[in-house]
């Protein structure tokens, strides 16, 4: 399967705020945490990300596709202190 641009819309539970992230389908969970975390300011040394989609959290070594994440897709996220 080919990489695919799409936008993605991480919603942040804690602020009740969207963050559009233009991303591809291969792009890994775990690049997808650090864009956020850098874009919200977020240590991650500090704090964990936990990115939803689905009811299922996304593991950091699979890439979007794995979760059949897609063009406008709305993944929520939860940040927690470590």
């Amino acid at each position: 399967m080919e990489s695919v641009k799409i936008k993605i819309i991480l919603y942040y539970l804690a602020k009740n705020k969207n963050i559009k992230l233009h991303v591809t389908n291969k792009t890994h969970v775990k690049k997808v945490k650090e864009a956020f975390a850098k874009k919200m300011d977020i240590d991650l040394k500090t704090h964990k990300i936990r990115l939803l989609f689905r009811g299922q959290e996304l593991l950091d070594n699979n890439p979007l596709l794995f979760n059949n994440v897609e063009e406008g897709s709305k993944i929520q996220v939860m940040v927690n202190e470590i």
